[in-house]
């Protein structure tokens, strides 16, 4: 996948068609993964925007090698 379109701000209904999951679902997921800090949610009503917080992820995948690495 292109940087672009990693970065590229979409809404539930964009994701959920490229994912393949029902809004409903990709809602509650994007719902948890915002609340864990790892996306920006822009409104513009009635939308919310979604796109990854890059560099959040990428300090959460080091740490996630780090225990992996432990085990």
């Amino acid at each position: 996948m292109e940087k672009e379109e990693i970065e590229k701000e979409l809404n539930v209904k964009d994701i959920a068609e490229k994912t393949g999951m029902s809004m409903s679902l990709t809602s509650r997921h994007l719902t948890f993964l915002s609340d864990l800090g790892l996306l920006n949610v822009r409104k513009e009503a009635p939308f919310k925007f979604y796109s990854i917080k890059l560099k959040d992820v990428k300090e959460l995948l080091v740490v996630y090698d780090r225990v992996i690495g432990k085990l």
